[in-house]
């Protein structure tokens, strides 16, 4: 029973982004093996590298699809084949302009989780954000 709730402990502090090491010396002083404990961490940190990747497919598919969507809208107005059509106003330019902005953020925070998960070693709830 106590292994089960050490192992909870050092899920969460995974979780959270404490270093591998500190979450090592964790196991280790309650009575873990250091064989065992490094078992653990290196199937707690795959959880983790896993989890950073999903939110980054996330992020890199809804960036594409903001950018993409928007980006599109933007250029059809900028268009000079539209001229005709009353798409040019300044508050739907600065909305749109914002929105591809934002989506090429989502875009590249995703390329990056995806590519480098263990280069964000900050809480999954932040990753989310």
């Amino acid at each position: 029973m106590y292994h089960d709730t050490l192992l909870a402990e050092a899920r969460a502090k995974i979780t959270w982004g404490e270093s591998i090491s500190d979450v090592r010396d964790y196991l280790t002083s309650n009575g873990m093996s250091s064989a065992d404990a490094d078992v653990a961490i290196k199937e707690l940190d795959q959880e983790r590298t896993e989890e950073v990747r999903k939110r980054g497919t996330r992020d890199l598919i809804l960036g594409l699809v903001l950018t993409g969507g928007a980006g599109g809208l933007l250029a059809v107005m900028l268009s000079s084949s539209y001229s005709r059509i009353p798409l040019r106003s300044p508050k739907l330019f600065g909305i749109l302009a914002l929105v591809v902005i934002y989506g090429g953020w989502k875009l590249t925070s995703g390329i990056i989780r995806l590519l480098s998960p263990k280069s964000d070693r900050s809480s999954i709830s932040d990753v989310s954000d």
